[in-house]
């Protein structure tokens, strides 16, 4: 009975801790096939080409150990084909660029940024729907 209460224990324990460094989870969805985004990698990057630009922004705050990052990636990937001629699309991995995270108060993934002319003006925690993206975008293109 204790062997069995242990092991349950250890198996609810480690469903709920982050991936070891050891284990590499499988890449989200169409990574590094996605077409019209911008990866962001360093706070630099990220100043030069988002804060200093002119124009609307849809920035994505994921992780891709993250399930719920990962199911919002073809919406990501699908506003960028939506907006490719009309905004720029980006996504900051927060594992590799923590700093830009920290700064903008990231405290929960997936959370989805309206920029324009290098403010924000709208903020999207968690998942949403496409449309709630298209309209925050739509209402920084006006």
């Amino acid at each position: 009975m204790k062997r069995v209460l242990f092991l349950g224990i250890i198996i609810a324990l480690s469903s709920c801790s982050p991936p070891q460094e050891e284990k590499k989870p499988a890449p989200a969805p169409s990574a590094g096939k996605e077409v019209n985004i911008l990866h962001i990698t360093s706070e630099s990057h990220f100043k030069s080409r988002v804060l200093d630009s002119e124009g609307a922004f849809l920035v994505d705050f994921y992780a891709d150990w993250c399930a719920p990052c990962r199911e919002l990636a073809p919406i990501v990937s699908s506003l960028a084909k939506t907006y490719a001629e009309k905004a720029t699309i980006a996504k900051v991995n927060v594992d590799e660029a923590g700093p830009i995270a920290q700064r903008y108060g990231i405290r929960s993934i997936p959370t989805v940024l309206i920029i324009k002319n290098g403010k924000e003006v709208g903020r999207y925690v968690g998942s949403r729907r496409e449309e709630e993206y298209a309209a925050g975008l739509d209402k920084a293109l006006e």
